[in-house]
This record gives structure tokens, C-alpha cells and sequence, in this order.
């Protein structure tokens, strides 16, 4: 069946073209209060490229099954925490640090991040369940 133009539902403003799409800066930041820090941090909306990249380390590349993110909160914080300009602050390297950091911070940095990034109440209770459930054994790693 044919869609009419009449019949898609049309919203109040002039569609964008290919070049405004591309040059908009559409990568939110916010300032986040971290009283367990006594200070505040910057959180970023990621690029779908990360996001996607973070996403896939919990399924295995093989089964395509789910599997347990290591140290999920301080990669997911590591992932979203940046400076004014939005860069991240964090490094790969700094994830096992950054784990050992205070888990109620984490987790402000945590529930900021998912909201930022439009991430599912679904992904974050599966998350957390899976980080609740204990230590990993996977390195995440093949």
C-alpha cells in the first residue's frame, strides 16, 4: 500500500536537510551535583557510535546472548563524565579507579547519564541487576 503525503502525520516546522543535521551540535551537557565529591561533574549526551560500542559489551559476539558489563558503573560514568567543553575526563585506563570511587556517586553519575541518553528504565533495572548479582568471572574480552 502507498503511502499519501496527506496521510503521514506532519509536524509544525520545515523538514531539515542532510547539512543541518550534520552541523548541529546536538550533544548536551549538564552539571551534575556530587555531594559524596563536594563538588559537581559534567555529563554528556554520547554519539550513537558510543553508545552502540557500550551497548555491545554486554552481548556475546558469538551467542549474541546478554552477558554482564565489568564494572558497569564506572565504565558507564568513564563513558559519560566530561569537562565544559565535552570531553571526556576519563580514560579506559581510569575504569578500575574509578570503580573503587564511592557507589552512591557512581550512581548519581549513573541515573544522570541513562536520562540524558534517553536509556530505557527496562536497561538501567537490568543493569543494575546484573551488577547486583556479584563479581564478574568474564573479562569482557574473547
Amino acid at each position: 500500500m502507498t503511502k499519501h503525503i496527506a496521510e503521514i502525520n506532519m509536524v509544525d516546522s520545515t523538514p531539515l536537510t542532510r547539512e543541518q543535521i550534520l552541523g548541529r551540535n546536538d550533544r548536551r551537557i549538564e552539571l551534575l551535583d556530587i555531594p559524596e565529591w563536594d563538588g559537581s561533574v559534567y555529563i554528556r549526551v554520547v554519539g550513537a557510535d558510543e553508545r552502540d560500542a557500550f551497548e555491545m559489551r554486554g552481548v556475546d559476539p558469538k551467542t549474541g546472548d546478554r552477558r554482564r558489563i565489568p564494572n558497569f558503573r564506572a565504565r558507564y560514568a568513564a563513558m559519560v563524565v566530561c569537562d565544559e567543553d565535552g570531553n571526556p575526563l576519563f580514560t579506559e585506563s581510569d575504569i578500575e579507579a574509578l570503580g573503587k570511587k564511592n557507589a552512591a556517586a557512581l550512581d548519581r553519575i549513573l541515573d544522570k547519564g541513562l536520562e540524558l541518553n534517553r536509556m530505557g528504565a527496562d536497561a538501567v533495572a537490568e543493569a543494575k541487576a546484573d551488577f547486583d548479582e556479584g563479581p564478574s568471572t568474564d573479562s569482557g574480552t574473547d
